[in-house]
């Protein structure tokens, strides 16, 4: 019988990151470049994926993966219950061929 893994749910996003620091950062360099600067939506887009408030709390892509993580271990969990049942059904089956038959009541 095959045993499937728990899925990994994802771990807290890094809280250090300052993507407006970034921006501004990268902006500079581009400025030395003589190119013009992003209007870059970086920090949009690290709100969602960390599913961080105000904007993507509960709709993030980290709370998404999170729920997606939680639902599959529940599914795991029925089929290992209902894998185990199917062995003990077997067992019981196999009891019952190797019993002995009953004699007919004379």
């Amino acid at each position: 019988m095959i045993r499937l893994k728990q899925s990994v749910q994802p771990g807290q996003p890094p809280s250090g990151a300052d993507m407006n620091a970034l921006i501004v950062s990268l902006n500079e360099a581009r400025a030395k470049l003589g190119l013009k600067p992003l209007a870059s939506k970086l920090p949009n887009w690290k709100r969602w994926v960390g599913g961080e408030k105000p904007d993507y709390d509960g709709t993030g892509l980290r709370d998404t993966v999170n729920a997606n993580a939680l639902f599959t271990n529940q599914i795991k969990g029925d089929l290992d219950g209902h894998g185990q049942a199917i062995i003990e059904m077997r067992a019981d089956i196999k009891a019952l061929q190797e019993a002995p038959p009953a004699r007919p009541f004379p």
